[in-house]
């Protein structure tokens, strides 16, 4: 007489333990890697520094420089305000197509002899010095 399979598996199976169960382990020593690491990493207190005095000149935003550029008499190009700024192209863009049209400052580009050259146009000098 052939054994069926199900003869062979045991009457008495261990009992799992639930996800709870197997979780709190895991749970209760991830706490603590966590706290150790969080003290590992906390940054040293930043040694103190001097007050800043009044009247002292601050350095030009790169907006304030990119402005500065583009008021030039004949504009400026990209690769001149990439320069400036320390930005890439897509930055310098998105600086003049966002930041400072949104300040109400109209930007004119011209391409001459292969050169884009951009400006602020003249109604946007007048705006902003007023």
């Amino acid at each position: 007489m052939a054994k069926s399979p199900s003869s062979h598996t045991p009457k008495h199976r261990a009992r799992k333990a639930s996800a709870s169960e197997r979780g709190a382990h895991r749970k209760a020593s991830a706490a603590s890697v966590s706290r150790r690491k969080a003290d590992k990493l906390k940054a040293p207190p930043a040694p103190h520094l001097p007050a800043p005095q009044s009247g002292s000149q601050t350095s030009p935003t790169k907006l304030a420089i990119l402005l500065e550029l583009l008021r030039r008499p004949g504009g400026v190009t990209l690769a001149e305000m990439m320069r400036a700024t320390g930005w890439q192209a897509h930055s310098v863009r998105g600086a003049m197509a966002g930041a400072l049209t949104r300040r109400g400052i109209p930007i004119d580009s011209a391409k001459a002899d292969g050169v884009r050259r951009y400006s602020a146009c003249a109604e946007a000098i007048v705006l902003e010095t007023a």
